[in-house]
C-alpha cells in the first residue's frame, strides 16, 4: 500500500513540475512575443543598443531625453577618449524612470558612471507652469521607456509606480505587452519582421543626429522667483543620487547647452543652486559654451537641440571632461574592440555625409544673407 502511495505521489509531483515548467515556458514566450511586437519607432529602441553590447563592456551609461541623445555621440567619444558609452534615452524621458533604468542597465553592464541629463525636469515644470502639461503626452513619453525594456522586475515596478491609469492605459496591458501590441502582428511587413529578428544594426547604433540648421539666439539665464523649481522636482534629483549611492555607482548630472525661455531659464538657475547645495557631481555645459565652441547660429537644428556640428563639439568637450574626472578603463577584448572600431568606421562615413549636408545648408544661409 505504501509503495502505491509513493508511486502516486511521484506521479503527482511530476505533473506539478511539468505544469510549472509549462507555465514558465508560456510566460517567457508571451513576454518575448510581446517585446517582439513592440512598435517600430526609434524611441522604442533606446534599450536595443544596450542589449546589443556584450556584457560588462560599457563604461558610461547616458540616461535622459533628447537633451542627451541629440548632443552625445558614443562612437566619437570612443574615438577621441577611448571609453565606451551607451545611450539609454528617449524623447521627453521622465527623470522618475532613471532609478529603474539604472537597475536594468546593471543587469548586463557594470558601468563605471551614470550620466543623467537634467534639462527634462526643468522642461516638465515649465510646461506645468505654462499650463501646457498634458497627461496623455506624459503617458506617451513613459511608453517609450517601458516599451523598449525587456520584461523584468525593474520594468514591472516602474510601470506600477509611474503609470497613471486611464481609459486608454491599464497596468495589466503594460505588464503583458502582448495584450497591448498583438495587433502589430497583422501590420508588420516582412522587412520589419526580419529587421526585428536581426536586432538593431551597427549602422543605426546611437545615431540620432540631424544636418539641418536653425538660426538661434543665445539667450541668458535670468533669475525670477515667481517661478519655482519645487520640492517635488528636487526630490527627483535626490532619488537618483540616492539610488546611485545604493548601487555603489557614481552619477554625474549634466545639463546640455540650450537657449531657454524666461520660465525655463529661471527654473534652471534654481536647479543649479539646489544641486550645488547638495554637493552632487554636476556639469552645466551652458556655462562652457565658449570653451565648447558652440555657435547658436549654425550648430542647432531647432530651438533646443544641436545638429551634427553642435553634437560633435559637445561630445568632444564632455568626453574630455569624463576622461579627466573619472576612472574609465578599457574593458574590451579583441573582438569587442573590433565591434567598436567597426561602429566607428560606419559612423565616420555617416558623419561625413551629415557634415557635407550641414556645410551646404550653412552656405545657403550665408548666400541668402548676402543677397
Amino acid at each position: 500500500m505504501s509503495e502505491r502511495r509513493t508511486e502516486g505521489m511521484k506521479v503527482v509531483i511530476k505533473r506539478i513540475v511539468a505544469a510549472v515548467v509549462f507555465m514558465c515556458i508560456l510566460v517567457v514566450a508571451v513576454n518575448n512575443l510581446g517585446y517582439f511586437l513592440r512598435p517600430d519607432d526609434m524611441n522604442t529602441e533606446s534599450f536595443d543598443y544596450l542589449y546589443k553590447e556584450d556584457d560588462d563592456t560599457v563604461n558610461v551609461a547616458c540616461i535622459g531625453s533628447s537633451a542627451i541623445y541629440r548632443f552625445w555621440i558614443p562612437q566619437e567619444a570612443y574615438e577621441k577618449s577611448g571609453f565606451t558609452s551607451a545611450l539609454v534615452a528617449s524623447a521627453a524621458q521622465d527623470i522618475k524612470a532613471v532609478p529603474y533604468l539604472m537597475d536594468e542597465i546593471l543587469r548586463t553592464q557594470d558601468v563605471d558612471l551614470f550620466v543623467v541629463e537634467v534639462r527634462q525636469p526643468v522642461a516638465e515644470r515649465a510646461r506645468k507652469i505654462s499650463n501646457k502639461y498634458v497627461q496623455k503626452d506624459a503617458t506617451g513619453s513613459f511608453a517609450y521607456v517601458a516599451t523598449s525594456m525587456k520584461q523584468s522586475a525593474d520594468r514591472v515596478q516602474m510601470i506600477d509606480q509611474m503609470l497613471v491609469e486611464d481609459e486608454d492605459n491599464t497596468k495589466l496591458e503594460w505588464w503583458i505587452p502582448l495584450l497591448k501590441y498583438h495587433d502589430n502582428s497583422h501590420t508588420f511587413t516582412a522587412d520589419q519582421i526580419v529587421a526585428r529578428l536581426n536586432g538593431v544594426d551597427e549602422d543605426d547604433m546611437y545615431v540620432r543626429q540631424a544636418s539641418t540648421i536653425k538660426v538661434n539666439e543665445q539667450k541668458g539665464f535670468v533669475a525670477d522667483t515667481q517661478y519655482e523649481f519645487t520640492d517635488e522636482d528636487k526630490r527627483e534629483l535626490d532619488v537618483v543620487a540616492a539610488k546611485a549611492e545604493e548601487l555603489g555607482k557614481k552619477v554625474l548630472f549634466v545639463a546640455t547647452p540650450y537657449s531657454p525661455g524666461k520660465v525655463r531659464g529661471a527654473l534652471h538657475l534654481q536647479m543649479n543652486d539646489y544641486i550645488e547645495q547638495q554637493g552632487y557631481d554636476y556639469l552645466d555645459l551652458n556655462q562652457y559654451v565658449d570653451q565648447i565652441g558652440l555657435d547658436f547660429s549654425t550648430d542647432y537644428y531647432d530651438d533646443i537641440h544641436t545638429n551634427i556640428a553642435g553634437a560633435q563639439k559637445v561630445t568632444a568637450y564632455l568626453a574630455n571632461y569624463l576622461s579627466e574626472n573619472y576612472d574609465l578603463k578599457s574593458r574590451l577584448d579583441e573582438s569587442q574592440t573590433a565591434h567598436w572600431e567597426s561602429m566607428c568606421k560606419k559612423w565616420d562615413k555617416q558623419a561625413e555625409e551629415l557634415m557635407k549636408a550641414w556645410e551646404q545648408e550653412k552656405a545657403k544661409g550665408e548666400n541668402s544673407e548676402e543677397g
